[in-house]
């Protein structure tokens, strides 16, 4: 049968005959695949063949699906895939190798759609070694097709790689996405990863590993920025406690030139990023509520404001923006929010948000958002709109706060007004 597989392999690809095929067939497969004690470089050609049969059988056709499994068939085809991972070293010809595994992830891929029977079949006999044995061992487009695979198995569940051998399967993956840009399944993968119950548990596994916790971060806030898949509120509290324990490194950055500071500014400023897209949604409520973030935000822009940290800074480094950000955040937190407003005034942080309406080329639109800030702190609030009366009643030329604002502000009908001085 083995030499007619070429042939049964192009006919599966017609419905006719795969409505046809029968529980027979598929058992000849595995007793075809049971044969095998060992796999020969001179048995690849057949074997891709023969898988290629199976995968085309699946397409669209949940029947023969449902057969493959009634046949037994899978724990037969699993013992082939790891006897083709075994044979990595010592196979002359890599190209039909490389071919005969990608043929076996493209099978289970079509195995598993739309079956939770053949799901639970295909994880519960694929180890994570395995599957990250199969990544190291594939091209890029390969690791794209065991994603397909993977995203399939672990898209109903809550919690993801949970045992400890398992992260490094997730780091194999976050690996693929960064470096090959067509990644799909493999940024389909880490969707569901930030969205799963266990998410920052697997952020703080990757202590060692920097640029792949930058990388969640740029996946989180593209899920928050689309709107389809926003993760649960528990993940941005973490993030604002971790911001908030760590927002010193930006002061440390300052005072020396370290790469591994650079690194965790460099995650603290994502972070800020982060925080600053979740606290526009108001559904946030906790996070929002805050109060310690809020200290946390007004504690920063103080100590920026007593330190010089114009000194070669350009797009790239960690501090561009951080003020701005800064500012954005207290903005966001403050909307429709009494306890923030007043948090922010009994904290002195109006005067801050004042002194930064001016044009700063290392915070670009800083002075849009601090004007952004100072309406949603005074919307509603009388305190603090009383605070910008005294100050325009002191006199703009006089006073320290607002000589270098540029920036005129006025209180009409209760409403906060600010616009560029009138200097004619």
């Amino acid at each position: 049968m083995q030499s007619n597989y070429l042939q049964l392999a192009d006919l599966a690809k017609k419905i006719e005959y795969r409505e046809n095929i029968k529980l027979d067939d598929f058992k000849n497969v595995k007793k075809y695949l049971d044969s095998f004690h060992e796999v020969k470089e001179e048995d690849l050609c057949n074997l891709y063949h023969s898988v290629r049969f199976l995968r085309n059988t699946c397409i669209n056709s949940k029947k023969n699906q449902d057969t493959i499994l009634s046949a037994n068939l899978l724990p037969a085809f699993i013992n082939i895939l790891k006897k083709l991972l075994d044979m990595q070293l010592m196979v002359l010809n890599k190209e039909m190798l490389l071919k005969c595994n990608k043929i076996c992830m493209e099978f289970l891929g079509n195995l598993v759609v739309q079956n939770n029977a053949a799901v639970k079949s295909v994880w519960d006999l694929c180890s994570s070694f395995m599957l990250f044995h199969i990544m190291s061992n594939m091209d890029s487009h390969g690791k794209d097709i065991t994603c397909m695979v993977l995203f399939n198995c672990l898209k109903e569940r809550e919690e993801l790689f949970e045992k400890e051998d398992d992260i490094w399967l997730l780091i194999s993956i976050i690996e693929h996405c960064i470096n090959y840009e067509d990644a799909e399944w493999g940024v389909f993968v880490i969707q569901l990863v930030i969205r799963c119950k266990n998410f920052t548990l697997l952020y703080k596994n990757l202590i060692d590993y920097p640029e792949y916790r930058l990388f969640l971060l740029d996946v989180l806030l593209e899920d928050l920025n689309c709107c389809k898949y926003i993760s649960k509120e528990e993940t941005f509290l973490f993030f604002a406690e971790n911001f908030e324990s760590k927002s010193l490194c930006i002061m440390m950055l300052v005072a020396e030139d370290c790469q591994q500071f650079h690194e965790e500014s460099l995650l603290l400023y994502k972070t800020l990023s982060l925080l600053c897209e979740a606290t526009s949604h108001v559904k946030f409520t906790l996070l929002r509520q805050k109060k310690s973030l809020m200290q946390c935000a007004l504690g920063l822009l103080k100590n920026i404001a007593s330190v010089d940290l114009t000194v070669n800074i350009n797009e790239k480094s960690p501090t561009f923006g951080f003020k701005r950000d800064l500012i954005r955040l207290i903005g966001n937190m403050s909307y429709q929010n009494e306890a923030i407003q007043n948090e922010v005034h009994d904290s002195g942080g109006i005067p801050l948000i004042l002194n930064a309406c001016s044009i700063d080329e290392k915070n670009p639109y800083i002075m849009q958002w601090s004007i952004f800030a100072t309406r949603n702190l005074c919307e509603g609030n009388v305190r603090n709109q009383r605070v910008i009366k005294d100050l325009e009643q002191q006199g703009l030329a006089s006073n320290d706060i607002l000589t270098d604002s540029h920036v005129c502000v006025k209180i009409i009908d209760g409403k906060v007004k600010l616009g560029p001085i009138d200097y004619t």
